[in-house]
């Protein structure tokens, strides 16, 4: 059993011992298994005869994509054909050895294979298993797929990036894969020190709408209490181009709204009253931006 093997924790590899079956496909689950590996987890990867999705996403180095190199590394490689009853029958032999088990497949899929965590954690109670999703394995949504792009939109990051155009724009890196990744290693190594003492695993629902919503927390406590669409925040904190390339601006308080208006040689703006303070700068700027975009939409 899982439970009674001992792990070897040091500081460079904390998970020195720990058994790891990867099913994950694309960002997310590969993901969470490859930090697992990088403190020192023996990750296997499983992959179906075609090869993870990610290894033909983009230009391809070999056998690789930057995705497929970047979020498998480090970890062991193994073809199993799931459709065929020995590649089923390897798989649950891995399975019945491994600490953590992380899968990707559709809500039932993996039951429906005999890898599913009720049948495996019959003969391996210290099991950690952990499936990641687009929404969850409840719920009204849970047999939708879904996708990096789809969870940026469900949870409404892309509502809060909003263009000079006026549009709402995905942001440009897999951020919901990445942070779906993040948090289910979270939740894998929270259970890992429960099982320590309760002696046996669980079963994990992770997923990308979730873990992109949580990014949202205190902009969803903004639209609740402001009762909408909230004001922007430390204006002018933004990105704007100069005549020798692009400048970041961010302000966490007052003083600093005076001394950026020192440095770009504006001490006029410092002490414009319509500039006086962020809720101030914020409906000048709010106001300026909605006719450009006005001004935009007309010549169009």
């Amino acid at each position: 059993m899982t439970t009674e093997r001992k792990l070897s924790p040091t500081h460079e590899a904390p998970y020195a011992g720990l058994r790891v079956l990867d099913f994950g496909q694309g960002i997310a689950s590969p993901y969470c298994a490859m930090l697992l590996g990088v403190y020192g987890a023996d990750v296997i990867k499983v992959e179906p005869p075609e090869g993870d999705w990610s290894r033909f996403l983009g230009t391809t180095y070999g056998s690789h994509t930057t995705l497929s190199a970047v979020y498998d590394r480090g970890k062991r490689s193994l073809c199993l054909d799931m459709k065929h009853k020995d590649g089923i029958a390897i798989a649950r032999r891995l399975a019945g050895d491994c600490d953590v088990l992380i899968e990707g497949f559709r809500r039932g899929v993996a039951a429906r294979l005999g890898i599913g965590y009720e049948e495996l954690s019959r003969d391996n109670p210290g099991l950690i298993y952990l499936s990641v999703s687009a929404f969850g394995q409840s719920g009204p949504y849970s047999k939708r797929p879904g996708s990096d792009s789809v969870a940026q939109a469900f949870s409404g990051l892309v509502s809060i990036n909003v263009g000079n155009d006026g549009t709402p724009h995905r942001v440009g890196t897999t951020i919901s894969d990445v942070v779906t990744g993040i948090y289910a290693f979270q939740a894998i190594a929270t259970t890992l020190f429960a099982r320590a003492t309760v002696g046996a695993g669980r079963w994990i629902d992770v997923n990308l709408c979730q873990s992109t919503s949580a990014l949202l927390g205190h902009k969803v406590a903004e639209h609740i209490l402001e009762g909408g669409g909230p004001r922007a925040l430390n204006v002018p904190a933004g990105l704007y181009q100069t005549a020798d390339g692009w400048m970041m601006v961010t302000l966490v308080n007052e003083p600093q709204y005076k001394r950026l208006c020192a440095a770009i040689g504006r001490d006029d703006l410092a002490s414009d009253p319509r500039f006086a303070d962020f809720a101030r700068r914020a409906v000048v700027i709010g106001s300026a931006h909605d006719a450009e975009i006005d001004r935009a939409k007309a010549e169009h």
